[in-house]
């Protein structure tokens, strides 16, 4: 109950649980989707938020497909909107 979703999301890209549990990648994967939608609800700049949200979504699937690395995608998502 003291966390939020972007503490939850900070914690798990800092300690790199995603690297060491599939299941905790696809939970990240998961919280980082919920975040957006949050702050959706939120902003008033929802174009500039989708088109993030599009693009980003686009590097997942193509970092699943071409099984590239998984840290400098989610860094980049901590760097940009944590």
């Amino acid at each position: 109950m003291d966390h939020t979703i972007s503490s939850i999301i900070n914690l798990i890209i800092e300690n790199n649980y995603y690297k060491k549990n599939k299941p905790i990648k696809i939970l990240l994967i998961n919280l980082i989707e919920l975040f957006f939608l949050k702050k959706y609800m939120i902003t008033n700049t929802k174009i500039s938020l989708i088109n993030f949200y599009h693009k980003y979504i686009k590097k997942i699937y193509d970092t699943e497909k071409f099984n590239l690395d998984d840290e400098s995608l989610f860094l980049e998502f901590k760097s940009k909107l944590l």
